[in-house]
């Protein structure tokens, strides 16, 4: 078979056709094809967005709280990473950041405080990237797992100058070591985009990609993400029970319309890293809400995931943070 020599197609020809058609239809992304670029991870992507459309030194926004691997990628690359903060509604434009040349947002369910950016900032940000010639970064890591009725269609949908970049995963939607990610790139920079993946991180995966093809294309994709999407509303609700149980209305919790996780909202000025550290000694992972700040951290939270936690495991953590929070709230 000819995709089992090297390759230059950006991905398999069979995969690419069978997620610009799963993407029109579940997520309103409107491209062909050609636009699609598979990679070996949300990561590799990035770091071909900021190696590409930007220099050393070049402004990029990134959500405050937000993404550790997106200010990883844009760190390494030498940009000037400038921290804009998330409210209700999603990142704020603000007019007194420098200009950016790249923005990065999570507008379907915004890592980690789990905001859902409402259709007025999401022209508003358009508008700010029209203005200044940016290009916006719309990772839509988990945008299949929305709990709402009638979710938002992607920022990309909305995009009518090509200034939106759409990054998807199947890591959060099959399994981290599939190793497959994709870019939905604007016509004009599809082809720089294959040239320069093929020449710095060649294409791997061609088997996988074969397979997984060929998994959408009978709708057995689908049926995993409707499946999926049922289980993780169940254990969000054993989450919430538990906690409201074990916890009352001492751990406001926030976020839960969309993804895998729930954000547990602490005291500001609350020691995080000291809880963390003793829920550890306990066998219980916790994550900061510190973790995900470039500057100094304006709000105190642990960020909650639920996905991957058995079903007979959630109450029992709930129990074990709870005695851990006791003295300290």
């Amino acid at each position: 078979m000819d995709w089992m020599h090297y390759q230059r197609e950006g991905g398999l020809q069979a995969l690419r056709h069978a997620l610009a058609e799963y993407l029109f239809l579940t997520r309103s992304v409107r491209c062909s094809p050609d636009q699609i670029l598979i990679t070996s991870g949300t990561q590799v992507g990035l770091a071909l967005i900021a190696k590409l459309l930007a220099d050393p030194g070049d402004i990029a926004w990134l959500e405050e709280p937000g993404y550790t691997g997106a200010q990883a990628a844009m760190m390494e690359a030498g940009l000037a990473c400038h921290p804009i903060p998330v409210d209700r509604h999603g990142l704020t434009p603000l007019s007194s950041a420098p200009p950016p040349k790249l923005i990065y947002t999570t507008p379907a369910h915004q890592y980690p405080t789990g905001v859902i950016m409402g259709l007025a900032r999401r022209l508003e940000l358009l508008q700010t990237a029209r203005h200044h010639n940016s290009w916006i970064i719309e990772d839509d890591y988990d945008g299949e797992f929305s709990h709402t009725p009638n979710p938002l269609a992607a920022l990309q949908s909305l995009d009518q100058d090509n200034r939106v970049i759409y990054l998807g995963t199947f890591s959060k939607v099959m399994f981290p070591a599939l190793k497959l990610g994709y870019l939905v790139l604007p016509p004009e920079l599809a082809e720089a985009f294959r040239h320069c993946q093929a020449r710095l991180h060649g294409e791997t995966g061609y088997l996988h990609q074969a397979a997984l093809a060929d998994f959408i294309e009978r709708g057995h994709f689908a049926q995993h993400i409707r499946n999926m999407r049922e289980l993780y509303a169940h254990r969000q609700h054993l989450l919430r029970t538990a906690m409201a149980r074990y916890l009352g209305d001492a751990l406001p919790i926030s976020g839960g319309e969309a993804g895998m996780h729930l954000l547990a909202n602490l005291p500001l000025g609350f020691d995080e890293w000291e809880l963390q550290d003793a829920a550890a000694r306990q066998g219980l992972w916790l994550r900061p809400l510190a973790r995900h700040f470039l500057g100094k951290a304006y709000r105190n939270g642990l960020v909650l995931g639920y996905a991957a936690v058995p079903d007979e495991r959630i109450a029992p953590a709930s129990q074990a943070l709870a005695r851990l929070l006791e003295s300290r709230l």
